[in-house]
């Protein structure tokens, strides 16, 4: 009952069985690190690895181990230097025009009204917590950076009350605001407190991309909401204890792969770029940045039972995930559109995979996304089940989630490696699956809502080195893709057929996993009729069945 609980909090549902499949209700590898964490709170120990082998609550139970007390990591205030991580490294490479403004942020409409002194309070507990938001960066082409220590000044900083005498204002105060962050002065977060005429106000949270990403604004979130509720009980906010520190996974991760942790995964890297290479240019998808200020984006849904067949159902046929169905679905929609039969992706990770029984990030802000390439050639595949299983095993055969990849490109001990794989990726093609968005701000549902104003420039769009963004989430219960298009008309318009196309071999895809799902039902029924029951069936039927599922009666 407890375990079940667990999972209705974090997947936003009344109730939860103890059969019920994880993944099919909604989960995904982001919402997996909020499980993690939530059965931690609750005195159970298990790792992300274990929900994907256990996807249940009557199966995660049988491994789940109980303790009374979970030993209390370091709390003291992180100081001194924090080695770049990977995608750090990569901002700082990219010789930004404006390296200050590059933000993500959100905007609230705030249901009870929040007092100067109560956004105090809640920013600095949620300092005090996240040692990230600390961080300063003293050169800008290096990233050489260290900890502020957390003062009243810096409170104040990262706090803003502004009175507007229209709504017509909202808009531009937050374009200020989105150009009010420093990586040297900082801040790198800030809360921003919007008093409108009628009374009503509206939250704006910004942080620098460097200390945030997907998976932190869920514990941010959390962790506002934690600190409204105790005020509101009349007590000062006090959050969770701290998880591992984000300098402590940086260090470690440098360490480790040093040490060569990842030298089995050397070879794999490799082998693919090179394999890559090999494949004729002209045969290969190339899109031109031309660091452009014009950005052009294009979205396509898909309807809530093919979203949901998606996530399901459409996964039964050939033990998928999600995420494999769409890379097979774009795979297949860049040869069948473009005529292309070799594709490098670049894929985003979430980061925080359990490479340390010492460490856990699970409640940790900061920057933690991997980059990493998943390459795809077509050799043969005349089907969508050989697109499917080619792109399954493609995907599970990435060593360590794509972790090794950035990790090796920057800390490999060998110069030479480091220089292969930093010089053969082609990372003009993102695809990103955002997960589930539907109910990361349930718990925030009794004071917050999203406000539908928006929430200002975030970042500058010439400074970025993708030509194409697929972006990809649920959203309403609906399956969403926003590409996003930095790059010349011309090939402005290759990615518009390519989303069309993308589209198509989506429901192409899910169509022919559910015929799959058919057959295989079928199939099952027929075994299990007895020779009465098949006896008593008339000859057209038995043909008729033949025919859909390739059985001799």
């Amino acid at each position: 009952q407890a375990l079940c609980q667990v999972w209705q909090d974090v997947l936003g549902l009344a109730q939860v069985g103890i059969e019920d499949n994880f993944f099919r209700l909604g989960g995904d590898s982001i919402v997996c690190i909020q499980l993690v964490s939530r059965l931690r709170q609750a005195g159970y120990v298990c790792q992300v690895k274990d929900i994907f082998n256990a996807p249940t609550v009557a199966q995660l139970s049988l491994i789940l181990q109980h303790t009374e007390s979970i030993a209390l990591l370091e709390q003291a205030p992180v100081e001194g230097r924090t080695p770049l991580l990977p995608v750090q490294r990569m901002f700082f490479d990219e010789n930004r025009k404006n390296p200050h403004h590059f933000n993500q942020s959100l905007l609230l409409n705030v249901k009870n009204g929040m007092s100067e002194s109560d956004l105090h309070q809640i920013v600095e507990a949620i300092l005090t917590r996240h040692d990230v938001f600390r961080m300063r960066f003293k050169d800008l082409e290096s990233g050489t950076n260290f900890y502020q220590e957390l003062d009243s000044a810096m409170v104040c900083n990262s706090v803003e009350m502004i009175e507007l005498s229209s709504y017509e204002y909202i808009v531009s105060t937050c374009e200020q605001m989105q150009r009010s962050l420093d990586l040297q002065q900082g801040p790198l977060f800030k809360v921003v407190c919007i008093k409108l005429p009628d009374g009503k106000q509206k939250l704006l949270i910004l942080a620098h991309h460097l200390v945030i990403d997907g998976v932190s604004w869920r514990i941010l979130l959390r962790d506002l909401q934690v600190a409204v509720e105790q005020i509101k009980n009349g007590s000062a906010p006090k959050l969770a204890a701290k998880t591992s520190s984000y300098k402590d996974w940086s260090q470690f991760i440098k360490h480790f792969t040093k040490e060569k942790g990842f030298s089995s995964d050397q070879e794999y890297w490799l082998d693919k770029l090179s394999e890559y290479a090999c494949v004729s240019k002209s045969n290969r998808i190339y899109i031109e940045n031309s660091y452009t200020k014009q950005v052009r984006q294009s979205t396509f849904t898909l309807k809530p039972l093919i979203t949901s067949r998606l996530l399901g159902s459409a996964n039964d046929a050939f033990r998928t995930r999600p995420e494999e169905l769409m890379l097979a679905s774009l795979f297949r929609a860049c040869n069948q559109g473009l005529g292309l039969d070799a594709v490098q992706i670049n894929l985003e990770g979430h980061g925080r995979e359990m490479l340390s029984k010492d460490l856990d990030v699970s409640e940790t802000i900061g920057w933690f996304t991997t980059f990493y390439p998943l390459i795809l050639i077509n050799s043969e595949l005349d089907n969508v089940e050989s697109w499917v299983k080619y792109t399954k095993e493609t995907i599970r055969n990435v060593p360590n989630k794509g972790l090794s990849f950035g990790a090796l490109s920057y800390f490999s001990p060998e110069e030479d490696v480091r220089a292969k794989l930093q010089g053969q990726v082609d990372r003009s093609i993102v695809f990103n699956y955002l997960g589930q968005f539907d109910n990361v701000l349930s718990d925030l549902d009794s004071s917050f809502s999203i406000a539908p104003e928006s929430r200002g420039q975030e970042t500058l769009e010439h400074d970025t080195s993708r030509s194409v963004i697929f972006n990809a989430r649920i959203v309403n219960k609906q399956f969403e893709v926003t590409a996003i298009v930095f790059s010349s008309d011309e090939d402005a318009n290759k990615v518009e057929l390519l989303l069309t196309y993308f589209q198509q071999a989506l429901l192409e895809v899910v169509d022919f996993c559910e015929e799959v799902n058919q057959r295989n039902d079928l199939k099952n029924k027929i075994k299990n009729l007895d020779l009465l029951e098949l006896e008593s069936s008339d000859s057209a039927s038995l043909i008729k069945l033949e025919e859909i599922i390739g059985l001799e009666i």
